[in-house]
């Protein structure tokens, strides 16, 4: 190969990246031909010669990722890399825009999807050019990237908004669903987990869950995942309409099974949906309440309302201070206890907007999450639904991510040793529930990880001592090297000076 007069061997490639690719051409590594030499492998090799191996660099702003390309593909592969570029916006500084990569990772990503969508829109040509760079790409993606880990482990270490990061899953399964390369069944740490007896991991389903944009989130799984969807056929809990998909997934052991069931649950679904409309029709409110429920930052009312941090005693008197002023067929009762002081009240939505008048006087300030939940639900009772036997892990499937089911669950098993995992949510900011990642996560060191389970952590024990005798060890004296003993004191403002805090 000869060099042009300024020693460049590419024209217009960066020296820094053709210094690199220098000696990777003449004397090509096993590592670059099949992926590196140790550690767990995906995806399938290409082989290449190092005398038709040309570097194909990807970049945007700071950005840049460089290839070794076999000659044969070299100029297909630029063309989709050149439109593919086109397609970004401007570079910024900070990587910051919406639409603009802010990895490395995620920028390769992207190509790789895009390549998958010419080959699926049949932009290839006789000789499948289009089909060879989507494997190599989708080779090096893996080998570079994944490195014998799942994508969602991945994402979970990228930056940017979770828009990004579900951008990099869906490039990724577009590409191996493209290139016909099914997703093979490895287990994750914490299934793997499960299996060992390590773990034991329960299951539950929000229904329409309590934020409005409940199907946004279904069909975003959707598109973001496809394919992903497997059996899961035991220790599965949900409420009223959410038991006929549970009843549904539990009873089908096939897919055949599965679509005969799942006719019969929509059925059900169906109905359920059409006699609560027949006995409970919607109605339509005066504008004037409507406008002081939400300048009073209640929303528009419905006929479920959820009132959190009074207990059921307190709830039911608010309750029973409205009903007075309303005839049999408009009153209200609590309808779903989510737990002791996170309840749901029912009836019509006028007067529901009563009982809200009556909350005013005591509610929390406006602009505090004052959730309404659909009215699809009867009274029922969560804390005691969820009393799993032996659980070490719950998942929650959603809909609702951070708003849904799964933290409430998390705040009612808080010390329980109960760690809640957000299945259907990539990221968030409630760091004491785990998020999609952990669900495939393969590191057995750091993938699985266990709530405290406060009565094991901080419990007394009994321990003997090498001369046979048995005392009771404390946290207390684990610190203090010694027995503690403990009185109960309090600011001298509420009580006697000559209460004193006892000495070990």
């Amino acid at each position: 190969m000869n060099n042009n007069m300024d020693g460049e061997m590419f024209p217009g490639v960066p020296r820094k990246i053709q210094e690199t690719n220098s000696s990777l051409l003449h004397n090509p590594p096993l590592a670059i031909m099949y992926g590196t030499a140790t550690g767990p492998q995906t995806g399938v090799s290409t082989p290449r010669s190092s005398s038709s191996l040309r570097p194909l660099v990807l970049s945007h702003g700071s950005l840049e990722h460089s290839f070794l390309i076999p000659t044969n593909i070299h100029f297909q592969a630029s063309q989709i890399k050149d439109r593919f570029l086109a397609s970004l916006p401007e570079p910024t500084d900070e990587l910051a825009q919406d639409d603009e990569p802010s990895s490395v990772a995620e920028l390769v990503a992207r190509y790789l999807g895009f390549v998958a969508q010419d080959v699926n829109e049949g932009e290839d040509d006789a000789q499948g050019s289009y089909e060879e760079v989507l494997k190599l790409v989708l080779n090096e993606f893996e080998r570079g990237f994944l490195r014998g880990n799942e994508v969602h482990a991945l994402v979970a270490t990228l930056p940017g908004i979770d828009t990004k990061k579900l951008k990099v899953v869906e490039s990724y399964y577009a590409a191996r669903a493209a290139s016909n390369r099914p997703i093979r069944p490895h287990e994750s740490a914490l299934f793997r987990a499960a299996s060992d007896e390590e773990a034991k991991i329960y299951n539950v389903f929000g229904g329409q869950g309590n934020i409005e944009e409940y199907f946004d989130e279904l069909s975003g799984f959707v598109q973001h995942i496809r394919g992903l969807c497997g059996g899961l056929n035991h220790r599965i809990c949900g409420t009223l309409a959410e038991c006929c998909l549970a009843a549904a997934t539990a009873a089908a052991d096939s897919w055949e099974s599965f679509e005969k069931v799942a006719v019969s649950a929509l059925t059900v679904l169906f109905w359920i949906g059409s006699r609560s409309q027949q006995t409970f029709p919607r109605t339509s409110l005066a504008p004037t309440i409507l406008q002081d429920s939400l300048d009073h930052g209640e929303g528009t009312p419905t006929p479920m309302l959820s009132i959190r941090d009074l207990s059921q005693a307190q709830v039911q008197e608010h309750i029973s201070a409205t009903n007075k002023y309303l005839p049999e067929d408009r009153q209200i009762a609590i309808s779903l206890i989510n737990s002791a002081r996170n309840m749901v009240v029912a009836g019509p939505p006028i007067s529901l907007y009563g009982l809200n008048l009556q909350l005013r006087k005591v509610k929390a300030p406006t602009g505090l999450d004052q959730t309404r939940i659909p009215f699809t639900e009867r009274k029922f009772q969560w804390e005691k639904a969820t009393v799993f036997p032996n659980a070490t892990h719950v998942l929650d499937f959603g809909p609702g991510g951070v708003s849904g089911l799964g933290v409430l669950t998390s705040r009612n098993k808080d010390g329980t040793g109960v760690r809640v995992i957000l299945a259907g949510t990539v990221n968030g900011t409630v760091p004491e529930v785990g998020y999609k990642p952990e669900l495939f996560d393969r590191d057995e060191e750091h993938a699985v990880k266990y709530a405290v389970d406060w009565v094991k952590e901080h419990g007394p024990k009994l321990v003997k001592t090498s001369s046979g005798q048995t005392f009771v060890d404390t946290k207390d004296e684990s610190n203090l090297g010694s027995a503690a003993c403990h009185g109960c004191w309090h600011d001298p403002m509420y009580c006697s000076l000559d209460v004193l805090w006892l000495q070990p």
